[in-house]
C-alpha cells in the first residue's frame, strides 16, 4: 500500500502519542529519515527502551521545515 500525503496528514493528530514503529509507518519515514528528523529537532521521548513521538512535536517540526525558506 502506498502512503500519500493525505494519509500522513490525517493519520497524525496533535493530541496523540505514537510508539516509534507506528509513527514511522504513519509518517512514511524510514530509519534514515527518522534519524535526520531527530538531528534536526524532532523530539522523541523514551519510557524504558520504547520511544514515542507526540503528534504535536511532529507538527511543530514540520512547521520549522516550512518556515525555513523565508529569508527573502
Amino acid at each position: 500500500m502506498v502512503t500519500t500525503t493525505a494519509d500522513v496528514c490525517s493519520g497524525i493528530s496533535a493530541d496523540r502519542v505514537y510508539p516509534l514503529p507506528v509513527f514511522k509507518t504513519l509518517a512514511g519515514l524510514g530509519d534514515h529519515a527518522l534519524r535526520t528528523a531527530r538531528r534536526n529537532g524532532l523530539k522523541v521521548t523514551y519510557a524504558g527502551r520504547r520511544g514515542f513521538v507526540r503528534g504535536s512535536d511532529w507538527l511543530e517540526y514540520l512547521a520549522t521545515l516550512a518556515g525555513g525558506g523565508d529569508d527573502d
